[in-house]
């Protein structure tokens, strides 16, 4: 199994709370997942939410996928 692990800080600002979600692939709707959940993440940082916005990604979902978020 292989693991990559990678953190980016926007910023040195360190919040309490955090929003966070899963992305994997294996589903008939990944598209549809992927979609909701760049919408959630711009949502939340228009809002500006006191949180740390958290996505864990399967290696299987596409690079391109990751980056856009």
């Amino acid at each position: 199994m292989a693991v990559a692990i990678e953190a980016t800080a926007f910023g040195s600002r360190v919040e309490r709370n955090a929003y966070a979600t899963m992305m994997y692939m294996g589903t008939p709707r990944d598209y549809e997942f992927y979609v909701a959940t760049r919408v959630m993440l711009r949502s939340l940082s228009k809002l500006r939410v006191a949180a740390d916005l958290v996505v864990i990604a399967s290696m299987d979902v596409p690079l391109r996928w990751v980056r856009a978020l």
